[in-house]
Formats: structure tokens, C-alpha cells, sequence
């Protein structure tokens, strides 16, 4: 599935609109715009989200782990993401290594 037809789908829910309505009324232009809006105001399932990985990392840092983030937590987030969040923790202890020096 695409990353357009998941944001379709994830649009009709919100709107609580059927996805074929919701494609006949809305332009395309519309359609992009809505998802350039959404990279900087999520729909709200994308905040509840954001704010449980939140509360899932600190948990986890307080019992005393150390390697992850908020990203490690969410269900939406793409093994890519995933996996760059994992590369840029490694240069961060990497760097911290060779700060001990």
C-alpha cells in the first residue's frame, strides 16, 4: 500500500467520510495539501500515539534502560525510522565514547 492510499485512509477515518465519498468530493491538490498540513498538525489517533511512546520511553528509562525513544514505542512507526532511530543512537554513544578520551 502506498504512503498516499495510507494517508487516504487514515484522512476518511478522521473525517469519518467513506473513502470512495471522500475521494469523489475532494481534489487532489486538496488531498496533498492535507497531507502537508499533517506532517506539522497529526491527526489525533498520531497524537495519542506520540504521547503514549512519550510516556512508554520514560518508563523505560526509569527502570533503568537506556538505548531508546519514543519511536522505539509506536506502532505506526517504519522499520526505517526505526532503524535510523537505532543508527543515530549509536553515533551518539560513539561520540560520547570518544569524548571520554
Amino acid at each position: 500500500m502506498t504512503q498516499e492510499r495510507q494517508f487516504l485512509f487514515k484522512l476518511s477515518l478522521e473525517l469519518k467520510i467513506p473513502i470512495q465519498e471522500l475521494m469523489d468530493s475532494m481534489s487532489y491538490i486538496d488531498f496533498l495539501e492535507y497531507m502537508e498540513f499533517s506532517s506539522t498538525h497529526p491527526f489525533q489517533a498520531d497524537r495519542i500515539e506520540i504521547q503514549l511512546a512519550t510516556i512508554s520511553e520514560i518508563l523505560y528509562r526509569t527502570a533503568g534502560g537506556t538505548e531508546a525513544s519514543a519511536i522505539d514505542f509506536m506502532i505506526t512507526a517504519t522499520d526505517l525510522q526505526k532503524q535510523k532511530n537505532q543508527e543515530q543512537i549509536k553515533q551518539k554513544e560513539l561520540f560520547e565514547q570518544m569524548n571520554d578520551f
